[in-house]
């Protein structure tokens, strides 16, 4: 199996790079000028790559600026500036105040005390493992979430008699792959598709907040989430299960938790004062023009870097020893005998940085079909004669099959720039159709590649992959439907 995968980066490795000469040829053979024919080239070669691995994921998306500079169409200054972007300094804002949550625990003890406060019934189970782990997703990335709550869920699973065990084990492990997806949706960081939709729509005159978002992708969230609960409890006719010892699982971990940290206190008051800060920005933004978004999010974080707190009741800040604390602290940094940063540098290498690059390509890819006009050409060819509802159907069901295949993020970046074009060539508001795809990259579920929650569910052994092809395709289709229903609703009364 090792030497497949071996094999297939090799391929690709070649095959990038030939796909490109080979799609920039047959572009001469239509009406295309060679900086779009450039730009389509390199899309070709980036999805090969992507698709084979042929590199790492995130250093593919470093494509754009050898291969752009390099054949003349733009210049290294026009496209470097993508990676600088602010919706990614609001995405590293949010990674590293999701980080310091991590690392001072506060989002075990939030998940233990929401499951702490429900029924031991398969109801509350669900329900309760749905919430808690869409709710940290919103903030926090889907991956660490699905870590934390799958060790959570596979130990209240262990206690479960066989009975119980073959009918919620399955379940659980779908709640929380899903949820971690659903969640992403909910804030505008939740996750990438969603800042890389805020710039491109910021680049169009367009202001998209945290709180703007929120009346698309909570009403969105919320419905999902609720059909995800009411579809597990009749498949798995889960309505009357009790399980009484799931409760003394979660208490014995409440137990442990101890008493709440002063590191989990500090974190918890920044973390707060940045949403309250995102959430009224309409009440002060008229004195502080300049601030959005991001540079709220880089401040919280560097909060995170400068506060200190002492751990002198003798509890384990971070889950290491005073010792320990002190020793990781960061290069330079003086720090008192049982004193703690809320983050430390250390702490904060370990975020996802390759995400950060991700985007920039994603961006000045964006930049390049508009630049070059290849978004305007790849739209009048696919451009069908639709209604706007029929029109949001078709990109909805495309995208979200696609992700199945694909990083969300990397769906997004192909996607965008040509359902804009199609938008404004078949007269539609670009906005709800782009919001549209950029919802559905996010909602795919029907295979264990899809997403990293997905494989780490599928690896816990409770599912298969054709049970997991029949539930996420169902997933899918509601996916689709409660998209396309209230983008047309909903977008018309929203306004960034």
């Amino acid at each position: 199996m090792n030497g497949v995968s071996i094999n297939m980066n090799l391929l690709g490795l070649v095959l990038g790079p030939v796909v490109f000469l080979a799609v920039f040829l047959m572009g001469g053979m239509i009406v295309m000028d060679v900086g779009a024919r450039v730009v389509l080239a390199l899309v070709a070669w980036m999805v090969v790559w992507w698709i084979t691995n042929a590199i790492p994921l995130y250093a593919t998306a470093l494509l754009p600026l050898v291969v752009l500079p390099a054949s003349n169409v733009m210049q290294i200054g026009s496209i470097a500036v993508n990676y600088a972007d602010r919706s990614i300094f609001l995405l590293l804002g949010s990674l590293l105040l999701a980080r310091a949550i991590e690392m001072a625990g506060l989002h075990r003890r939030f998940a233990i005390r929401m499951l702490l406060m429900l029924g031991n019934d398969s109801k509350s189970i669900l329900g309760g493992f749905i919430l808690v782990t869409a709710l940290l997703s919103a903030f926090m990335s889907n991956t660490v979430v699905a870590a934390m709550m799958i060790p959570l869920a596979l130990s209240i699973i262990s206690v479960m008699d066989e009975g119980h065990r073959r009918r919620i084990a399955p379940a659980l492990m779908i709640v929380i792959a899903y949820s971690a997806s659903i969640g992403g949706v909910i804030t505008l960081v939740g996750t990438p598709p969603n800042l890389i939709f805020a710039s491109i729509a910021s680049n169009m005159g367009y202001d998209v907040t945290f709180l703007s978002w929120l009346p698309i992708g909570l009403p969105v969230g919320s419905i999902l989430l609720l059909l995800l609960w009411l579809y597990l409890l009749y498949v798995h006719r889960l309505r009357d299960v009790k399980v009484i010892e799931s409760r003394d699982v979660v208490i014995n971990e409440a137990n442990r938790l101890g008493r709440i940290s002063s590191r989990e206190k500090a974190v918890l008051a920044v973390f707060i004062a940045t949403i309250a800060a995102w959430m009224s920005r309409s009440v002060w933004g008229s004195y502080l023009p300049s601030v959005d978004d991001a540079v709220i999010a880089v401040s919280a974080a560097l909060l995170l870097f400068a506060i200190r707190v002492k751990g002198s009741d003798g509890s384990k800040e971070d889950g290491a020893s005073v010792k320990d604390v002190k020793g990781r602290t960061g290069a330079g940094a003086r720090v008192g005998v049982g004193e703690v940063r809320l983050l430390t540098w250390d702490e904060a290498s370990r975020i996802p940085w390759g995400v950060l690059v991700l985007i920039g390509g994603s961006l000045a890819l964006a930049n390049a079909f508009t630049a070059t006009g290849l978004d305007k050409i790849v739209a009048s060819s696919l451009a069908i004669e639709a209604s706007p509802s029929l029109m949001i159907l078709f990109i909805t069901t495309v995208t979200v099959f696609i992700t199945e295949l694909m990083s969300n993020t990397a769906v997004a970046t192909l996607m965008l720039p040509v359902v804009s074009g199609v938008a404004e060539h078949v007269g539609m508001e670009p906005l709800q159709l782009m919001l549209a795809a950029t919802l559905a990259a996010t909602l795919s579920f029907m295979l264990p590649v899809a997403t990293p929650p997905n494989a780490m569910a599928f690896a816990s052994g409770y599912l298969t992959v054709a049970y997991m092809i029949r539930m996420g395709f169902i997933m899918n289709i509601l996916s689709i439907a409660v998209i396309t229903a209230l983008m047309y609703i909903i977008t018309p009364y929203v306004r960034f």
